[in-house]
């Protein structure tokens, strides 16, 4: 959605809430087989993944920061961005009570309702059984500490490299925001939302101090920093909390 509201682009968005179950709902789950979010409907374009989705939209116009970015460069970072598995770092690193509800209750909820899906829509069964199979392997990987340091490095690895760019230039790839930092700003908004500025964002004063002008844009605070606040303030978890605790007792999925 950065890219959209950044280049301008008229669109109709649908707030999927990745918790409930709702990506799982035959409806979805025809649009988009894999029952992830984000999906992009345009006219009768489906597409469901995000690298694709932002090259897509920059295809449309003329592409974001024109000819004041490095183009190989910026298709360098989103492809390395896109290799990045950011779910896995998600479950293995949020710390706390909501750590430990995403990684327990919250995952078994989303494991009984895949099961209740597959049952209940026969023709979507292979999907449902590879999201599950997904799901176990997971909660199997983020208890590997040697994949859970290597997902870690990786992310070092990528923001250092932001680090230096920043050092000489104000954007990733240029003088001009381009949808490699469309791709790189919900990423550093995610690693404050898990309470580790201090530990990762503040060794790297050069990200730091972009992350704060970033949140400037109003794209920036309509995307990301609206949703993290209700977020933070468990506006919009807390309604979802109750619901998952409830279909639960009452074995609704």
């Amino acid at each position: 959605m950065l890219v959209l509201e950044e280049k301008g682009l008229d669109y109709w968005g649908h707030v999927m809430n990745p918790f409930d179950g709702s990506c799982l709902e035959e409806e979805y789950m025809k649009m988009n087989n894999k029952g992830t979010v984000p999906t992009l409907i345009d006219h009768r374009i489906s597409l469901i993944e995000t690298k694709t989705i932002v090259r897509y939209l920059d295809s449309m116009f003329e592409p974001l920061g024109k000819d004041l970015v490095n183009r190989p460069l910026v298709n360098n970072w989103v492809q390395q961005l896109t290799d990045w598995d950011d779910t896995f770092w998600t479950y293995a690193y949020m710390p706390g009570s909501n750590g430990r509800y995403l990684r327990g209750k919250l995952s078994e909820f989303k494991r009984r309702c895949i099961i209740a899906r597959m049952e209940r829509h026969p023709s979507l069964v292979p999907s449902y059984r590879a999201k599950l199979d997904a799901l176990h392997k997971l909660l199997e990987d983020i208890r590997n500490p040697e994949m859970v340091n290597e997902n870690m490095r990786q992310l070092y690895v990528l923001l250092d490299a932001a680090e230096r760019q920043l050092a000489v230039t104000s954007f990733l790839c240029g003088d001009a925001l381009s949808t490699a930092d469309c791709m790189l700003l919900p990423i550093l908004a995610r690693i404050e939302l898990a309470d580790l500025t201090k530990e990762i964002l503040e060794p790297r004063p050069n990200l730091l101090e972009y992350l704060q002008e970033m949140k400037r844009r109003p794209s920036f605070e309509k995307v990301v920093l609206k949703p993290q606040r209700s977020f933070s303030k468990m506006k919009r978890m807390l309604p979802t909390l109750v619901g998952i605790h409830w279909r639960s007792l009452v074995k609704s999925y």
